[in-house]
C-alpha cells in the first residue's frame, strides 16, 4: 500500500493479540521441536513433527482454497504485453469488486518484468501494488544465505547428502534447499540444547547472541594478548 494512502493508526487490541499469541506458540513449538529432537531418536522431521502434534491437539483439517482461472493469454509470460495485459485485467477486477488498490503477486521473474511495465507507465499503475509471492520471498532469502556463506564450507557440508547444492543454494530447489538448511541448523544447535537447557526461545536466541558475539571478538582478544 503507498504510504500516502495508508491510514496509519493503531492495530485493534484483538488483532495485536492474536499476532503476539501465534508469535510465541510458534515459538514454544520450535523449541520444543529441537528438545525433542535431541531426545527422541525418532523424531519426526519439522513437518511431520507439527502434521503429529496438530493432530494431537484436535486440531481440524481447514477447507481447501478455492481459485478460480481466467481466461488464458495466450503469449510468452514473461513478455511485456502479457503482463501489461494481466495488470489492466487485474486493475478491472479490482475496482468492479470496489478496491482501491490492486494487489499482484508474481514469481521473481515476472515481478521483474511487472516492475518495468508500472515504471514506465506510473499513471497508468499508480494504484497497483507489486509483491513477491511467500515462496520466491523465502527463495530470495536462501539465495542471500549462500552467498553470504559462499567459501565457509557450508557447500561442502551439504554436497555429503543431497546433489545439486550450487541451485540449490542459489534459492532453486525450493523444498530441498529448505530441508537442507534445517538439518544443518538441527546440527549446529544439537551439542547447545545438549549443554543447556533453555525455558523459552528468547533465551536460546540471547545465548545464540552472546556465542556470536564472543566469536567475533575472539581473534581480537588473542591479537591484543
Amino acid at each position: 500500500m503507498p504510504k500516502d494512502k495508508s491510514i496509519r493508526t493503531v492495530l485493534p487490541l484483538k488483532l495485536l493479540a492474536d499476532r503476539a499469541v501465534s508469535m510465541n506458540r510458534a515459538k514454544e513449538t520450535d523449541l520444543n521441536f529441537f528438545k525433542d529432537m535431541i531426545e527422541d531418536d525418532r523424531c519426526p522431521e519439522y513437518n511431520g513433527y507439527n502434521t503429529r502434534l496438530s493432530r494431537e491437539q484436535g486440531h481440524t483439517v481447514k477447507p481447501g482454497t478455492r481459485a478460480v482461472y481466467l481466461p488464458l493469454i495466450d503469449m510468452a509470460p514473461s513478455n511485456p504485453d502479457t503482463i501489461m495485459t494481466a495488470l489492466c485485467q487485474a486493475q478491472m477486477i479490482s475496482r468492479s469488486c470496489g478496491q482501491d488498490f490492486t494487489i499482484f503477486t508474481a514469481d521473481l521473474q515476472l515481478y521483474r518484468v511487472a516492475v518495468n511495465v508500472t515504471w514506465a507507465y506510473p499513471e497508468r499503475f499508480g494504484d497497483v501494488v507489486l509483491r513477491l509471492g511467500g515462496m520466491h520471498t523465502l527463495m530470495s532469502f536462501v539465495g542471500s544465505v549462500g552467498t553470504l556463506m559462499a567459501s565457509s564450507g557450508l557447500e561442502k557440508l551439504l554436497e555429503s547428502t543431497f546433489g545439486g547444492v550450487a541451485k540449490m543454494l542459489s534459492g532453486k530447489k525450493f523444498p530441498q534447499n529448505v530441508r537442507a538448511l534445517r538439518l544443518v541448523a538441527e546440527l549446529l544447535l544439537r551439542p547447545i540444547l545438549s549443554e543447556h537447557v533453555f525455558q523459552s526461545m528468547s533465551e536460546l536466541e540471547s545465548f545464540l547472541d552472546d556465542l556470536c558475539r564472543w566469536k567475533i571478538c575472539q581473534p581480537k582478544l588473542r591479537k591484543d594478548f
